[in-house]
């Protein structure tokens, strides 16, 4: 399941680097599509990132619940998790 969930995020990264073509018609470089493509982007773009953060949410929940199961107060839970998110940055 791993590999898969891997995968999916790859995915929605990609999808978030549509990013670019709203950053070229809201910077003025050209103009904004009237057929609704970039209507498409901007949804796709708003998707990806929505579902990117709610799968660092679940998998911040599954590694409190692990860590709490382990026997780790909240204190020493929210220690640990601040210190992968700093190596993670």
């Amino acid at each position: 399941m791993t590999d898969v969930l891997e995968k999916v995020k790859t995915w929605l990264e990609q999808e978030a680097e549509g990013q670019e073509v709203i950053d070229e018609y809201e910077g003025g470089l050209r103009p904004k599509c009237t057929d609704g493509t970039d209507d498409m982007i901007e949804g796709r773009v708003e998707s990806a990132n929505a579902l990117l953060e709610q799968i660092k949410k679940w998998e911040s929940q599954e590694t409190w619940d692990r860590l709490a199961e382990q026997g780790h107060s909240p204190q020493m839970i929210e220690s640990i998790l601040a210190d992968n998110k700093k190596q993670d940055e």
